[in-house]
């Protein structure tokens, strides 16, 4: 089923009420994370699993079986939005978008698996639309147990809360989320975003290299443009120690501001769910 590696639940949980509130759901290579938001945006419930690491092509199976043994998924809410982590997407200007957009972007920068489907995913505030594509088996489960569940890239949930987090900043800002090996990084100037791409990686040295590739594409210099660090890092881990070295100022991301967490919420794991609660934004 999955280990259990963290939960909180806010007193004003309620099953009786979950009818009026949200259920986010993410869906990570090796990890699960859902959180039960009520029409306030306030966090009322949050658990996160570590998965045993199948890759791909074995996330069907795995989901499938968490999602029959939580009982909270069987519930009625409000509404249900599941994110998925991808290594296939790009973003289309919501001014060219068109429905054969999706699938004509993301083939012209991969080749799409037969068994494949393109879905796409409005990015509002960015003027931008995000293409990606999932296992068609796993859509196929999700679409049969939950057809009223939306289903969204990962990554539209971390620009969500990335970029309600430039509200509070300004100038250029890097943001990066690193969850299941896969490094995603966003870059903006003042509101407008610059780039978005993720990236698959072995090492803490990988990871380094393709972070700084993207200040090296915007000619950013590390040591004067702010990173915000989100996902489950902490500053006594290698990657963190690494980053340190060549990006001297590194926060860790706050939460949205839009949202109401508990007050118990163990601070030094506020970033370690950046992405989970940008989905409550969309």
């Amino acid at each position: 089923m999955g280990k259990l590696s963290f939960e909180i639940t806010d007193p004003a949980f309620s099953r009786k009420n979950l009818g009026s509130c949200k259920l986010s759901i993410l869906l990570g290579m090796d990890s699960l994370v859902y959180g039960v938001f009520n029409v306030q945006n306030r966090l009322l419930l949050l658990r996160a699993y570590e998965l045993e690491p199948v890759g791909e092509d074995g996330r069907e199976g795995r989901f499938r079986d968490l999602f029959w043994r939580e009982d909270l998924f069987q519930y009625k809410y409000a509404e249900r939005r599941l994110a998925v982590t991808t290594l296939r997407h790009c973003l289309v200007p919501a001014r060219l978008w068109t429905p054969e957009a999706a699938p004509a972007g993301l083939q012209a920068l991969t080749e799409l698996p037969a068994e494949e489907e393109v879905l796409s995913v409005p990015l509002n505030g960015l003027g931008a639309q995000m293409a990606f594509s999932l296992d068609g088996a796993l859509l196929a489960f999700v679409r049969q147990a939950a057809p009223d569940i939306r289903i969204l890239d990962a990554g539209a949930g971390f620009l969500a809360a990335a970029r309600q987090g430039m509200d509070a900043l300004g100038s250029h800002q890097v943001f990066a989320c690193i969850r299941d090996r896969v490094l995603q990084v966003a870059a903006f100037h003042n509101f407008n975003l610059l780039l978005y791409n993720s990236y698959p990686f072995q090492t803490s040295p990988d990871a380094l290299y393709f972070l700084l590739l993207v200040y090296d594409q915007l000619n950013l210099n590390p040591e004067e443009t702010p990173l915000n660090l989100a996902g489950p890092v902490l500053p006594e881990s290698e990657l963190y120690r690494l980053f340190y070295r060549f990006v001297r100022q590194i926060r860790f991301a706050p939460p949205p501001s839009g949202l109401l967490l508990p007050e118990a919420f163990p601070e030094e794991n506020l970033h370690f769910h950046f992405d989970l609660m940008g989905t409550a934004l969309l």
